[in-house]
């Protein structure tokens, strides 16, 4: 493995990580800054080139339900059977998910319930969940025999209702359940668990929204997928696996001396090698990273309010210049590929959300009616944590499970009409890097969300309704009942088309966005002249060409998104 990986080959990739790094920190803060220019116009009064048109539909019907102080009561708690690491025996712990989805294990519940400290915890950040680890394994080995020889042979070890928690440095998590019920539950909670673990340190949403799109736009340029978790996670996951690819390989380890299993051994510590040498990186540039923010949030806040309306009416009038600009590269594009693939893929999408959404509907008829029964005999009730109880939301989870089934990565791409190939290079493998589940998760806990708005609007809405008499409370259930559906059912529209005008966006903009960028900058670099000298700092010809190219994009997702909704 030394001559594999030798002084020389840790530089290249220390210096193609570095190279990657600086490129996405210039766009990260380069798109943090444009935010909050666009916040500081829009406090300003200035309408940062977007409009209110429309926003009346859009107000949200449920309440919510005000928060008291925060509550460290558990998501999930269970008994559970959990592999060592140093011994691999297996013994029975008491599972406890905290609200920050971090999940803490207990030597028994006994133990929980008296205050005592956990035995560990395990946070899942950059993790994926396996439901099948004897399959995982296998085809890791089937792969492993194609590289190096030998034979993979059949892999059995692990028993029915075992779930991994799977990490390629990190330390692996192997978790039994009881039976199929425990098994698909947890399947659950653990997924859930990798997408919201809070191990981010990013809490101002604009740095938030910037971060994503600089990490897609990372993504989407080295071919990688998008993993879950902290900042520093994500940006060494995506990176050591592309720097893996391009200066070693897994291939790069058949000519070790030694038997397969030497060579298995050798491509596990090399690239948990290199995983080490590019998180250290990573974390290095993420000091330097977060005090490029401060230094750009301190600018705008500073200088800015001394040129915001020189700043609306220059950018207003940049807007307007670069889209007639553009139009003649972007009206061929908008034809033959923005529009047919926005059309295409919303239609398929808006009328599959339909019984996911539908599903919420009996759990809300059983709660309100258990509820009602409660109140009526003056108990003191309360649907508070409604979209928690995994046992209440199976059908629901199962609809989403359903709708994730369909969504393939081949089905995306027949989607796709047949002349964008002609005009797009990497449909294949656009579409092959998409983030389909995250489609779907994004709706589902969008739902979840509503559910608990409309038990909590149903509570108060019934209070008002009964003017607080028990005895007319089962009489009020069922008119009640029905506006809180209406209500539930206009802001599910909200969430399915902000859903499905995002995923459609995102699948465009990955499509077209940055060849219809660079096609375009050549006709926008005659207008650097019209920025004055004072505003160079704060906004750049090119970073509103991104604007405006996004906007286009986005127009297309919503005005497909709001045909097809018409269409159901």
């Amino acid at each position: 493995m030394t001559d594999i990986l030798n002084a020389e080959k840790l530089d290249q990739i220390r210096k193609d990580v570095t190279s990657n790094l600086a490129s996405f920190t210039k766009e990260f803060v380069s798109l943090y800054k444009s935010a909050l220019i666009e916040d500081a116009l829009q406090n300003s009064g200035g309408s940062g080139g977007g409009d209110d048109e429309g926003e009346g539909e859009n107000e949200r019907q449920l309440l919510v339900r005000p928060e008291a102080e925060e509550s460290n009561e558990p998501l999930f708690t269970a008994q559970l059977v959990k592999r060592g690491q140093v011994r691999k025996n297996w013994k029975e712990r008491f599972f406890v998910v905290r609200p920050d989805h971090v999940i803490d294990y207990y030597e028994t519940e006994d133990k929980y319930k008296s205050g005592g400290s956990p035995k560990g915890s395990i946070n899942l950040s950059g993790y994926t969940v396996v439901t099948n680890p004897n399959q995982r394994k296998q085809e890791e080995k089937q792969e492993l025999a194609k590289l190096f020889g030998g034979n993979a042979g059949e892999y059995s070890k692990y028993e029915p209702y075992t779930l991994e928690c799977y990490h390629r440095v990190k330390r692996r998590w192997l978790i039994k359940c009881k039976d199929q019920a425990q098994f698909d539950e947890w399947a659950d909670i653990l997924h859930t668990c990798v997408r919201n673990v809070e191990a981010g340190t990013l809490k101002d949403e604009l740095q938030k929204e910037a971060f994503d799109k600089a990490v897609e736009n990372l993504r989407n340029r080295l071919w990688e997928a998008l993993p879950y978790g902290s900042e520093v996670d994500i940006l060494t996951e995506i990176l050591a696996n592309y720097t893996w690819r391009k200066r070693v390989g897994d291939d790069a380890f058949a000519n070790v001396p030694g038997p397969a299993n030497i060579k298995v051994k050798a491509l596990a510590k090399g690239f948990e090698t290199v995983y080490k040498l590019v998180e250290t990186t990573v974390k290095a540039s993420w000091v330097a990273t977060m005090a490029a923010l401060d230094k750009a949030k301190q600018l705008v806040e500073t200088g800015f309010s001394k040129v915001a309306e020189q700043a609306e009416s220059t950018r207003g009038t940049l807007t307007d210049k670069i889209n007639d600009a553009i139009e003649p590269v972007v009206a061929p594009m908008r034809e033959k590929v923005i529009v047919p693939v926005c059309t295409k893929v919303a239609a398929f999408l808006i009328p599959r959300t339909k019984e996911p959404v539908a599903s919420i509907e009996p759990v809300l008829e059983a709660e309100t009616a258990a509820y009602c029964e409660e109140r009526a005999t003056g108990g003191n009730p309360s649907m508070r944590h409604i979209k928690r109880s995994h046992d209440k939301m199976v059908q629901p989870i199962e609809a989403f499970s359903s709708l994730e089934a369909l969504l393939t990565a081949e089905e995306v791409f027949g989607l796709i009409p047949e002349g964008v190939s002609g005009v797009v290079d990497n449909v294949k493998e656009v579409v092959d890097n998409l983030q389909l589940g995250d489609f779907v998760m994004a709706l589902r806990e969008a739902t979840f969300e509503n559910t608990e708005r409309a038990a909590y609007t149903f509570e108060v809405s019934l209070e008002d309704a009964t003017n607080g008499e028990h005895s007319q409370v089962q009489e009020k259930q069922e008119v009640v009942l029905t506006q809180i559906k209406e209500k539930y059912h206009h802001d599910a529209r909200i969430d399915v088309a902000e859903a499905v005008g995002e995923f459609v966006g995102g699948l465009v903009s990955a499509l077209v966005g940055e060849p219809l960028g660079a096609a375009c900058g050549g006709a926008v670099e005659p207008l650097d002249s019209l920025i004055p000298e004072p505003l160079q700092e704060y906004f750049s010809v090119s970073g509103v060409l991104e604007d405006v190219i996004a906007n286009i994009i986005e127009t297309a997702a919503s005005e497909a998104v709001e045909a097809a909704m018409a269409n159901e």
